[in-house]
């Protein structure tokens, strides 16, 4: 096989030295890669109460607004589901556009729900409802499908804030519209819980021990969860220049890989993971082996249009340097998916609905960009998928399913700014209760330019962060204020940098953040009065040796 041999990858090294006891401290810290790796279903929970915020960013990761688009891809003619949200007060409705919650109905709590979601979220604080809007699109699979992607950012968003949940298909559907008086356009699809896990995660990296294939071993990116899905841009247009080994190798792993703690990257209802990963470039069609992280041809011809056209002819898509193909194969577990077999197959849908997110993610956090193809797939193992079969020469047990054409943005610039040293006023040792700290950095970017400059400072150990955009002082210096607090409040801080081609860098530390804790108002005076004592004690010792 034929790819382009060009490195262009990061190798961040991360240190993790984390007791497991303050993971729920290190909100949106490790990189996506380690996150994606210790991501695994949590079924049993305490006690603890999770904050309000906390909730809020979950939900904001899994289908909030970031510049004006969702967090997540359109599958299907439009965006479709709503969140609600169950605890013992209530029920509440998710406003994806605010951030926000609403009372939904107050008379509907966790033990009216229980009778209808198996059971499983009993003990869990929070209880998200996931509901498709048919009056916004009416496909089943599609909704399902965006479900998936929705429930594989709740996934990563509970990890990184030290939750937990799981994605429980087994629901009554009907009895969940009825106990919350929805309106039957209103369908429930799935229920996550969502709240502290009576087991904390581990650490974990991908498996290196099974890369024993064709393709690199996966580097560690330098954008968090977080930053990730603050980065996703959804493209129509690409640069002609293929995508490396190692970004192929990010990409698959990241849709279908192994972690060290053998659960996979994404979830898989009955953990049967049946799905297939095509990739289909310039030189030919390549299927994915996770168990050797490998790739094998499977054509040596050029397909990209072909399959591009399948899909009710979404040609744009053939200018993507590469196409990945997901597909299902029907042979595993004799076509049994847990969800009525040959006739509903939603589950498989949730399940490709996460891949998707995770070739999204890994691709916002390699400053890729991607996009989804679903047209003329409407309908299960129709003439569409059949289209595809032929074209590809698959049998008749793979049913594709969803298309997402990858490549780098149009302009050559990936490379993105170069942050230096912050410089801290007062210094880290000197801040008083109150005083405001400013901090200037120095950003250059060589190609198309710096675009912005984000100082975000945290001060409950990264649960929550405050952004506020630094100003240009002069060329290539930004500065930035964080306000006044109290005695004792430990602040910690990062830079982000932009530039004009949406490149991310970010100046934590190499992890460790830049840190102070506010001292004592009276501490500075203190010292300067023990430094007075000092100098007249040493001039009166001095006198008196004289008069000796």
């Amino acid at each position: 096989m034929t790819y382009s041999t060009k490195r262009r990858f990061v190798i961040c090294t991360i240190t993790f030295s984390i007791c497991l006891s303050m993971l729920t401290m290190q909100a949106f810290s490790l990189s996506l890669e380690q996150e994606v790796s210790r991501r695994q279903s949590m079924r049993s929970y305490t006690s603890e109460n999770m904050s309000r915020q906390q909730l809020l960013d979950v939900l904001w990761a899994a289908y909030g607004h970031t510049n004006d688009r969702k967090n997540i891809p359109r599958i299907g003619y439009d965006y479709s589901l709503i969140i609600f949200t169950v605890n013992e007060t209530g029920s509440y409705q998710y406003i994806p556009e605010s951030n926000s919650l609403v009372v939904h109905d107050l008379t509907v709590n966790k033990e009216t729900i229980r009778p209808h979601d198996s059971g499983w979220p009993s003990d869990a604080k929070e209880v998200l409802v996931i509901v498709l809007n048919e009056t916004r699109m009416d496909n089943q699979y599609f909704a399902s499908a965006e479900a998936g992607c929705l429930a594989q950012n709740v996934h990563l968003a509970a990890s990184s804030l030290g939750l937990g949940t799981c994605v429980v298909g087994t629901i009554n559907s009907g009895g969940l519209r009825s106990v919350l008086q929805l309106p039957n356009a209103l369908t429930p699809l799935l229920v996550m819980p969502l709240s502290y896990p009576t087991y904390s995660y581990p650490a974990a990296s991908p498996k290196y021990d099974i890369m024993t294939g064709n393709l690199p071993p996966v580097q560690y990116s330098e954008l968090s969860f977080e930053d990730a899905v603050r980065n996703i841009v959804f493209a129509q247009e690409w640069s002609a220049e293929p995508l490396s080994v190692q970004e192929l190798s990010q990409l698959l792993w990241a849709a279908y890989g192994y972690s060290s703690t053998d659960h996979r990257t994404t979830p898989s209802s009955y953990g049967i993971y049946p799905l297939v990963i095509y990739v289909s470039n310039a030189t030919g069609v390549y299927k994915y082996l996770p168990e050797s992280h490998s790739v094998t041809e499977i054509l040596d011809d050029d397909k990209r249009l072909d399959i591009a056209n399948a899909f009710s002819g979404q040609a744009w898509a053939a200018d993507a340097p590469t196409i990945f193909l997901i597909g299902y194969d029907s042979s595993y577990n004799s076509g049994n998916t847990g969800d009525g077999g040959v006739l509903s197959h939603l589950f498989m849908e949730i399940n490709t609905g996460c891949v998707i997110q995770q070739l999204f993610l890994e691709a916002s956090a390699w400053n890729l960009k991607a996009n989804i193809i679903s047209e003329g797939l409407e309908e299960w193992n129709g003439a569409g998928a059949q289209e595809l079969r032929n074209i590809l020469g698959l049998s008749a047990s793979i049913i594709p399913l969803y298309a997402i054409p990858v490549g780098a943005p149009e302009t050559a610039d990936r490379t993105p700014p170069t942050i230096g040293a912050p410089v801290q006023d007062p210094d880290p040792e000197a801040v008083e209760p109150d005083q405001t700290v400013t901090v200037s950095v120095e950003v250059t970017d060589e190609g198309t330019g710096v675009s912005e400059v984000v100082l975000s400072y945290s001060t409950d150990e990264g649960q929550t962060w405050t952004n506020t955009t630094m100003n240009s002082i002069s060329v290539n210096t930004y500065t930035g204020e964080i306000s006044g607090f109290e005695e004792g409040k430990h602040v910690q801080y990062k830079i982000l940098a932009y530039d004009n081609s949406n490149n991310l860098a970010v100046e934590d530390n190499a992890g460790d953040y830049h840190i102070y804790t506010v001292i004592p108002e009276f501490q500075n005076f203190l010292i300067l009065i023990f430094m007075i004592s000092t100098l007249l004690a040493v001039i009166l010792t001095k006198k008196r040796n004289s008069h000796k």
